[in-house]
């Protein structure tokens, strides 16, 4: 491994002997350390043994011998060890169905063959962005704070970046599973800095994260005057059956619609993937409302999943 090569470990799992080629010269080059496995029965036996380096994101051919990446995500969304890692599934399929069974696997990244180098590296460093993000999160999450069960309602305002992930920890502790939570709050705070206040619109985004300025264009946009007093509103309210989280930025709002599912034609960029995640992994129900600028997250009680709860909102109980 070269002096470079401080940004992560990577593992990647093809068959073809040139592809892994390309992703390791690609990869080392960008100064991450890239460990190949031929298949996913090799991979699984690779990440099982005493002493081995866990990766910070795995590159996943979907098509191989002995053991398919289908397969091998299925065993690693069911391994509590591993099944934070993020997944890039290679492939050059794009059906809904097959979509739909990867990101309930873990799969939340896709990479198009054949790839390019630049789109690789940029893929797998948001993928470790993220995977880095998402544990210090975690950590934060599982850190228990003495006196949280006794809180019933609290509201919060903020506008940078770090207060958002600040507060998303605070906030996940008020919830049956912290862990949980914890990713899909910060993913809807950002979302309500970014394309709410600061009014980044998708395909901006998509080039800052190819440029790797994304977080530079959003501190910039703060300092101007027409976004400096845009703020995200957040209301906490615990019942007895339910936590639910309201909220509400100063933004023109968006069209939400198309994104609460992985769109074929969406699903090989960069982003545009956390809202349908968050709804999949962190909430019971999810409610955008209006214009697009306020969105409801409700949580139920363990207790009060399986049934119809008699106090829940009326929008989760008609889902």
């Amino acid at each position: 491994m070269n002096a470079q090569a401080s940004c992560g470990c990577v593992l990647a799992i093809d068959d073809e002997p040139f592809d892994l080629m390309l992703i390791e010269r690609y990869l080392t080059r960008a100064g991450f350390e890239v460990k190949r496995a031929a298949n996913g029965a090799l991979a699984w036996r690779m990440l099982h043994e005493p002493g081995f380096q866990l990766p910070q994101a795995i590159l996943l051919d979907r098509l191989m011998p002995v053991m398919d990446g289908m397969e091998f995500l299925a065993l690693l969304s069911k391994d509590e060890r591993l099944r934070h890692i993020p997944v890039i599934m290679q492939t050059g399929l794009a059906e809904p169905d097959q979509i739909a069974y990867g990101i309930a696997c873990g799969a939340r990244y896709y990479l198009a063959k054949p790839f390019n180098g630049e789109l690789l590296t940029s893929m797998v460093r948001a993928a470790v962005t993220d995977f880095q993000r998402a544990s210090t999160l975690r950590d934060a999450a599982s850190q228990v704070v003495k006196g949280n069960q006794m809180l019933r309602s609290a509201k919060f305002e903020l506008r940078l970046l770090d207060d958002a992930r600040s507060l998303s920890a605070h906030l996940s502790q008020f919830f049956p599973s912290p862990e949980r939570v914890v990713s899909g709050i910060t993913e809807i705070l950002i979302n309500a800095i970014e394309h709410g206040n600061l009014s980044v619109t998708y395909e901006e985004k998509s080039e800052l994260l190819k440029n790797g300025t994304w977080e530079d264009e959003v501190r910039r946009r703060l300092d101007l005057p027409e976004f400096r007093d845009n703020l995200v509103h957040v209301n906490l309210q615990r019942l007895p059956n339910y936590t639910v989280l309201n909220i509400t930025d100063d933004g023109n709002g968006f069209d939400w619609r198309p994104f609460l599912e992985i769109q074929p034609e969406r699903v090989f960029d960069l982003h545009g993937r956390g809202i349908a995640m968050s709804r999949l992994m962190s909430f019971d129900n999810m409610e955008y409302r209006g214009c697009g600028n306020e969105v409801e997250l409700t949580v139920l009680a363990p207790a009060s999943t399986g049934e119809a709860d008699q106090q829940a909102p009326l929008a989760l109980k008609a889902a």
